[in-house]
This record gives structure tokens, sequence and C-alpha cells, in this order.
């Protein structure tokens, strides 16, 4: 497929899960792990890794793809090897983001390893890697919103005056 046609189903999800919530998002936040990802009969560490890893593949991997197709200084035979390495070798995260979460985060990547051949002008790179960092954006959004905040209130920090004060009710 050509990278333009990529760019293309990639921008109608986006435009999709833009203002109405992916039911990726929707499934996980209601219970209903993708491929039963988890452990011990809960979700919560899958919502943790959903949370964590759309944000690490979003802003930290694909955005620094996409910035560097400002750097003249790298090449896009470099861009696209790169894109490689953190799509298709070692950890692969858009692999674990689909696991977790959404398929369609691992499809779009094989899609576009697979159509980087045919990209041949940094602006091309660099719209196309700038869809899907979009859509890995607007998940994290999204997961964001729902992410039960609330859960760390238990997780109360301790204080010099809290714990004297601990001292002192123990010492009574």
């Amino acid at each position: 497929m050509h990278w333009s046609e990529i760019k293309k189903t990639i921008d109608a999800e986006v435009k999709h899960i833009w203002s109405d919530e992916s039911e990726d998002i929707t499934r996980l936040r209601m219970g209903i792990a993708h491929a039963q990802a988890g452990s011990f009969g809960q979700y919560f560490s899958t919502l943790v890794f959903a949370l964590t890893y759309t944000l690490a593949l979003g802003e930290h991997v694909v955005y620094g793809l996409v910035k560097g197709a400002d750097n003249e200084k790298v090449s896009l035979e470099a861009l696209k090897e790169l894109t490689r390495e953190h799509f298709v070798v070692g950890f692969r995260a858009p692999m674990f983001v689909g696991y977790v979460l959404a398929p369609k985060a691992e499809t779009f990547a094989d899609e576009i390893v697979a159509a980087l051949d045919g990209v041949t002008t940094r602006e091309d790179f660099k719209a196309l890697l700038g869809s899907y960092f979009t859509y890995q954006n607007i998940l994290h959004w999204w997961l964001h919103v729902y992410f039960p905040w609330s859960l760390g209130a238990v997780f109360e920090q301790v204080d010099a005056t809290r714990v004297a004060t601990l001292q002192r009710l123990i010492k009574n």
C-alpha cells in the first residue's frame, strides 16, 4: 500500500476518535482487556501499561522521528532506518500498544514500515509519521482523562510531621 493511503487510513481513524472515544478505550476502561491482557483477573495493570506506552510511543518515539525530519543533519534514509528500529526491532512498542489496547496501533505501524521505501521526501515522511503521532496522542489523551487518578490518595506521601505524630501516638 502506498504511504499516502496509509496516512489517509490513519487520518480517518484520528477524525473518528478525536471527539468520540475510541471503542478500544471504552472496552479497556470498562474492564474488557484486549487479548485478555492483565494478570490475576484484573485489568488495572493493563490500563497503566496502555497509558504509559501510548505516551512513550507517541510523545517520545514518534515525536522524535517527526522532529528529526526537520533536522537536515539527519538523512531521510536514517529516519527510515530509525523508524524500522523503533517499530520492528527489540521491544516493539507499537506491538505492545496493540496488545494492551488498540490492535490498529500495531497494524498502522506495520503498514508504515512496509511503505517506507515509497517515501521519497522528508515532507512525506513527516506527514505519514505525523499522522501516527496524532493517533497515538489521542489514544493517550483519552486514557489520561479516564485514568482512575483518585487511586493515588491511597499512596499518601509521608513527611516528618506525620512520622513525628505516628511516633508520639505509638508511645502513648
